[in-house]
């Protein structure tokens, strides 16, 4: 069964994960929690506040570089011979100068000479990898663009760049950003994921290999639940269309393999400030209506001490601030996370 979570940050999607999880591992059901690298820490962190201890084994939380490290200790092709950034310039540096007289569209000399063509065709070669993009892929026939295309001769150079650095770092290396579609092979050939039930949490998008092992996911596991930080489906705006994007390959991929469910979180359960419960639901929405402040006695002085009071104060000022232009949407999240950390520091708790 595939699920997919839905609801705005601060809404409790992540809890409700844990609430699931924490079934299952009552249960003796062993379960993974996927996030991104940056939350596995804090991600661990809520197992072991809310799973008894005699069921913590049942649980793995992981993300994706350290599923490929999973699976490989499981089925085997764990490799530590990993390339450096330095190795990287000095490869791309290697083959641009090789090749250089093969190229058409950029000129020999920039190639051979210019550093900053190397870091152009090692961001280009990155790029292409995190799109799941082969050099085989890029080869374009002559009949559909022609020789005297432009863009014909720009994609040639860069597939035969791509093709001969690839080669190079194959020879003595491996390369950290091919993990994950060697995750997918791998799962090509084993069931991993067989009997265990999978959550995938805190991402706003996925790269295209990384949609390639959700698929998977999605065939092996019993269940698979997905968290999306849309407070619809199908919700469209210009500020989540990279979110929507990738909601899109979800819900494609999940079509693959039958039916699948999905529901929304409507409480904001971490804004208890009404003040800065209105930014969280309307700071990339257009044409919203001013907040109506109707406590205007408190004051930051009265604020002092109390979090929630504390929230408040600062929230009507957020929100004057930008009513007025003088903040922007970045600045703003700038502010709340210096203001979590002063939370932190002081240890003020809601």
């Amino acid at each position: 069964m595939i699920r997919f979570v839905y609801g705005e940050s601060g809404h409790g999607k992540t809890h409700k994960l844990i609430e699931m999880i924490e079934k299952d591992a009552s249960s003796n059901v062993h379960s993974f929690l996927i996030v991104p690298e940056q939350y596995a820490v804090a991600s661990e962190r809520l197992i072991l506040d809310n799973i008894a201890p005699s069921a913590q084994l049942n649980v793995e939380v992981l993300g994706f570089s350290r599923l490929y490290n999973r699976v490989c200790r499981e089925y085997g092709g764990l490799e530590y011979n990993y390339i450096t950034t330095p190795a990287k310039h000095l490869l791309m540096w290697k083959t641009l100068h090789d090749i250089s007289d093969m190229l058409n569209y950029y000129p020999s000399g920039d190639t051979a000479t210019d550093a900053s063509f190397v870091d152009f065709m090692l961001s280009a070669v990155s790029e292409l990898k995190a799109n799941g993009i082969s050099p085989e892929m890029l080869e374009i026939s002559e009949s559909e663009y022609g020789k005297s295309d432009l863009l014909y001769e720009k994609i040639k150079d860069i597939a035969l760049v791509y093709s001969v650095y690839c080669s190079a770092v194959s020879e003595k290396f491996s390369d950290s950003s091919d993990d994950i579609s060697k995750l997918t092979a791998i799962l090509e050939k084993h069931d991993f994921f067989c009997n265990c039930n999978v959550y995938i949490d805190s991402f706003t998008s996925f790269t295209s290999p990384e949609h390639k092992v959700i698929e998977k996911i999605f065939r092996q596991a019993a269940n698979t639940t997905v968290t999306i930080p849309l407070p619809a489906p199908r919700y469209s705006s210009i500020y989540t269309e990279s979110i929507s994007a990738s909601e899109r390959s979800l819900l494609k991929n999940a079509n693959l393999h039958g039916e699948y469910s999905a529901y929304s979180l409507k409480e904001n359960k971490r804004a208890k400030a009404p003040a800065l419960e209105f930014i969280g639901e309307n700071i990339w929405e257009l044409g919203v209506s001013p907040y109506e402040d109707h406590d205007h006695n408190d004051s930051r002085q009265n604020a002092r001490g109390n979090f929630l009071q504390l929230s408040h104060s600062a929230g009507r000022s957020l929100i004057f601030f930008i009513h007025n232009s003088f903040l922007l949407p970045i600045d703003f999240l700038t502010f709340l996370r210096l203001f979590a950390a002063f939370c932190w520091q002081a240890n003020l708790k809601p």
